[in-house]
């Protein structure tokens, strides 16, 4: 039985950790990293010896001690699931921006519990109770080389195998262990053994209760936002800067409530001084009647997501979808088995609602949208989008839209949309630039999914408009279904700050 040791070792300045077995030693993270490891108390390493593989099976302890690990790390809906020589870890997590940083701090952890013998680790990352890619690890020693800085990109890449997970196959696999049902077992345990499996009883029951929100998906987060419009009424220009908080939370397997207050902090939205009734209906021109109370509910939804095979997903939604509209909608998204392209199509039937107060009008709109995403396999942090069909006004037309990620994080991106029909001021078409900025690059830290956003566009009329809709599944699923292009690039898998180990 193999033992993990933590030795301080004051060589060259730093701190460092050595796993001790018949193989050689070798070096985790130095103290100097500028981050929390994934592990309990920020540690990069644990020192504790590695159960057997029939200790693995018959001791639950074990198991609750990596289960608890990925929940006090942030992830949350965790089941482990046994497999022929090895493990499957599937579970979700909802505030880091980059889906290869998450796999990589779940695999390090795996590796700081899993028996020496484990040989076959698949980790999946689900997003809203939906079936990502799953990453299968067939090298376990390589992976214990890259985090200690003796292998590359390339090296491990080939030891990786992506694939979209099959509903039946995960229907056929044993009862996974969920960190609720292996913890009402660990609490029961005599006193020493819960110590012996270095979480008290106690800690477990109240990290058990206090993480309920977090366990279960849930989450808040910052969006400040800035929106600067040109040719606004009068030949000026409006603005709207301010701040939302959002949140979500599980509230059934597949199903999700969703909302977002907004607190608008500087605002300037000049107001039309006509009342033109020709052309399309004005679903957008009134933009600035919807400026005041300066603190409202901008959305509040509940989404039903589910799965009818490895690449289909699909949505279902009612609520108020953002602060001009509510109603009832859907959504089906298909991945290609490249996954370059993406296609889907969504059909909303809403209502304006109330300027003030929680109703709506009495006027209903329908919307239908055809899309197509196209990630090029020579530059993955580009998205291309055409969409076309039915927008909000009942005028039917396209749009288009380019984003590209930067390294940081940061997206930015242009569109331009256009209707076969002119509204009331004799505009056909629109356009807009955007950028989204995660919080953590301007705050330091992880990354996170809080991000301010930032556009500038013409003043919106009533051609070619389409829904705020918070729970696009394009957008949702854009990341964790991201792989990496070429073999050599694993982006920030590293999960270390730029310059890595020495």
């Amino acid at each position: 039985m193999a033992t993990l040791l933590l030795a301080g070792v004051c060589a060259g300045g730093g701190a460092q950790a050595q796993i001790t077995n018949n193989a050689a030693p070798y070096a985790l993270a130095p103290e100097w990293v500028d981050d929390r490891g994934p592990l309990p108390g920020g540690r990069w390493a644990e020192s504790l010896v590695l159960p057997g593989a029939a200790a693995w099976e018959e001791d639950t302890a074990a198991r609750a001690r990596l289960l608890y690990a990925l929940h006090n790390d942030g992830f949350a809906n965790v089941a482990l699931t046994p497999l022929p020589g090895g493990v499957a870890l599937h579970l979700s997590d909802t505030w880091r921006r980059s889906p290869l940083r998450a796999l990589s701090r779940a695999s390090r952890i795996a590796l700081a519990y899993l028996p020496l013998s484990t040989r076959t680790l698949e980790i999946r990352l689900d997003i809203q109770d939906m079936a990502g890619p799953s990453y299968r690890y067939d090298n376990l020693p390589e992976l214990r080389r890259y985090f200690s800085g003796d292998s590359t990109d390339a090296a491990l890449a080939k030891t990786i195998h992506i694939a979209h997970e099959n509903i039946q196959k995960a229907q056929e696999l044993p009862d996974p262990d969920y960190l609720d049902r292996i913890t009402g077992q660990y609490a029961d345990m005599p006193a020493a053994r819960a110590q012996a499996a270095r979480q008290p009883r106690e800690s477990v029951r109240s990290a058990r209760e206090a993480a309920w929100f977090g366990a279960r998906g849930g989450g808040v987060w910052l969006q400040p936002y800035a929106s600067l419009y040109q040719g606004a009424p009068g030949g000026g220009r409006g603005y709207d800067a301010g701040l939302k908080l959002a949140g979500q939370l599980r509230v059934a397997p597949g199903w999700w409530l969703q909302g977002a207050l907004g607190l608008s902090a500087v605002q300037d939205l000049p107001r039309r001084g006509d009342t033109a009734t020709a052309g399309l209906a004005r679903v957008r021109s009134g933009l600035a009647d919807y400026g005041s109370p300066r603190a409202r509910v901008d959305s509040a939804l509940i989404h039903r997501y589910w799965q009818a095979g490895p690449r289909w997903y699909f949505r279902a939604s009612a609520g108020w979808y953002e602060a001009m509209y509510g109603g009832i909608g859907a959504q089906a998204l298909y991945v290609s088995p490249s996954r370059n392209w993406t296609f889907d199509v969504a059909a909303d039937r809403v209502r304006l609602r109330e300027r003030a107060g929680l109703g709506f009008e009495s006027a209903s709109h329908n919307t239908a949208l055809l899309s197509a995403h196209y990630r090029p396999a020579w530059a993955e942090r580009l998205t291309l989008t055409a969409r076309a069909g039915r927008f909000l006004a009942g005028d039917l037309g396209a749009r288009a839209e380019i984003a590209y990620t930067l390294p940081a994080g940061v997206e930015v991106g242009a569109w331009y949309a256009r209707s076969q029909d002119r509204d009331a001021y004799g505009r056909a078409a629109n356009h807009g630039l955007f950028m989204r900025v995660p919080l953590s690059l301007l705050l330091g830290g992880a990354g996170s999914v809080s991000q301010a956003t930032l556009q500038f566009s013409r003043w919106p009329g009533d051609a070619a408009q389409m829904l705020d809709q918070p729970a696009d599944l394009a957008r949702t699923l854009r990341s964790v279904l991201r792989t990496p292009a070429r073999e050599d690039d694993l982006g920030d898998f590293a999960d270390l700050p730029p310059g890595g180990l020495p």
